[in-house]
């Protein structure tokens, strides 16, 4: 025979279990699926309002940054911030759009702009930015800049590198002379501790009159070859012209990785070149050095 208890303890059960049989499915959350997004300008990114299941519109709160079309697909414009709402069912999401444009003509750039480990040199109307490298070497960290001429002039570059705080920690300038339509390239070094990404990096470029009007492209090397630890290279003079400060610059290459930088002057290095159609060895000292390819650039100043 059945107790009481043993009834009540029954009833509670089937009670239980009823109530909980019946209880209702809570609905998925509405959520947007981004609330944060930095896109470059002319991208675009598609936006899906999740689990709602009223109609759905979108607006932006700046056409000229960002705009957006009723399926959710943002088109970047232009620099800027812009809030994209999606509303349904009376409620707003909102997404916050940042939008950049890393192409864009400036003189200066800081560590936001860096691009694997190298502070990003941009074009601007004296040339553009064909290749960036960076190499360490001893104590010191080469950040290397190849660039086309856009017109026959001087350049210079200059980086600055301050800590969070502000202070200058270390600072690196090159000039180079610049031929329409040529490429050369700025060679900065700085200290290998301050190379350090969490570092703020500016760099600056001005330009001046070319200070000297000689012949583009009047050495050529002819040869070369390495033996030791030393390079020989036989250049010829090929046009009259030939500068008083005229260099040899060379960027060697690991199976397509910069390894090292060099510069020789003409007037040291290949005191035998005395017009056109002369030869001379150069020879220079490059310990350590495990390179594939050289790439030469004449530069007349």
């Amino acid at each position: 025979m059945l107790t009481k208890s043993f009834k009540k303890l029954v009833v509670f059960t089937l009670v239980f279990v009823m109530l909980v049989g019946v209880a209702p499915v809570s609905a998925a959350t509405t959520k947007i699926s981004k609330e944060k997004a930095t896109l470059e300008v002319d991208s675009t990114l598609t936006l899906k309002l999740n689990n709602s299941s009223g109609a759905i519109s979108w607006k932006s709160s700046d056409k000229a940054v960002a705009t957006v079309s009723q399926k959710g697909k943002i088109t970047a414009k232009g620099e800027g911030i812009a809030t994209i709402t999606a509303s349904s069912s009376g409620n707003n999401y909102k997404c916050t759009v940042t939008v950049v444009d890393s192409n864009k003509t400036s003189d200066n750039v800081d560590a936001t702009d860096a691009l694997n480990g190298i502070p990003k040199l941009k074009d601007n109307s004296d040339f553009k930015v064909v290749k960036s490298y960076t190499y360490s070497k001893y104590s010191s960290t080469y950040y290397v800049y190849k660039v086309e001429a856009l017109k026959t002039i001087d350049a210079s570059v200059k980086l600055t590198i301050s800590d969070k705080k502000g202070n200058i920690l270390d600072t690196a300038e090159d000039s180079i002379s610049l031929s329409k339509g040529k490429q050369n390239f700025f060679r900065l070094s700085v200290d290998k501790k301050f190379a350090d990404e969490t570092n703020t990096f500016v760099l600056k470029a001005s330009s001046s009159n070319p200070f000297w009007d000689g012949a583009e492209d009047a050495v050529k090397v002819v040869r070369y070859n390495q033996s030791g630890d030393t390079l020989y290279i036989t250049v010829k003079q090929t046009k009259d012209d030939l500068g008083e400060f005229a260099q040899l610059k060379m960027l060697f290459f690991n199976n397509g990785n910069l390894v090292n930088t060099e510069e020789l002057y003409y007037d040291i290095y290949a005191e035998e070149l005395s017009g056109k159609g002369t030869e001379s060895l150069m020879e220079i000292w490059i310990y350590g050095v495990t390179y594939t390819d050289i790439e030469f650039f004449f530069q007349d100043r």
